[in-house]
């Protein structure tokens, strides 16, 4: 039986206050790369600016690879942050958080290339009308999950997906539409007031 989204929404707040002293670490450095890309990017522009004015130059390859650099990072914490997850919600104790950094550099190459081969499947579905789009984004979605948690090859996650979400698509669409519509409004609301 799934849990409704109401309750979804419940039960995610309910672990984060609960263990905001363990995911803290990982929203921080989240944080921390998002910020610095955040004050970067004005000083340098955007890159398609930066190759007009500079061209193809050195200046431009650093501003690039900082880009890819925090991409990877990025990715890198968020599987940790995910993994971490997993283990309070299965009422284990996550490993520190420089043994699971240590522990899940493998799954970086594998995270990415799902992402992107799920992404570029998903603006496929959307080329040909927004509806298909929609129906391989759902039926997709436990694609990175399964590369990250249960570390399957990147092939054997979209198949993974599709069984989870057999049968069960609306339903899946539901649980993942609500609490993102609800914790979007928050944030806005959030964003407002700061």
């Amino acid at each position: 039986m799934l849990i409704s989204a109401t309750n979804l929404i419940k039960a995610t707040i309910k672990l984060y206050r609960e263990n905001f002293k363990t995911i803290s670490p990982y929203l921080l450095m989240l944080f921390a790369v998002t910020g610095l890309l955040t004050i970067i990017k004005p000083l340098l522009g955007s890159l398609a600016s930066t190759i007009l004015l500079y061209g193809y130059s050195l200046y431009t390859l650093l501003y690039f690879a900082l880009i890819v650099v925090s991409i990877i990072i990025t990715m890198w914490i968020s599987i940790n942050l995910v993994r971490a997850i997993v283990k309070i919600y299965h009422k284990e104790k996550p490993p520190e958080l420089k043994t699971e950094l240590r522990q899940t550099k493998h799954l970086i190459i594998p995270a990415f290339l799902i992402s992107f081969l799920v992404g570029l499947i998903v603006i496929l579905g959307t080329l040909i009308l927004i509806i298909p789009g929609i129906f391989l984004g759902v039926l997709l979605t436990f694609s990175y999950y399964s590369v990250i948690i249960d570390e399957h090859k990147v092939f054997q996650s979209l198949s993974t997906s599709c069984n989870l979400v057999k049968h069960r698509w609306w339903a899946t669409f539901w649980r993942l539409f609500l609490p993102a519509l609800f914790f979007t409004i928050i944030l806005l609301i959030i964003q407002w007031i700061i």
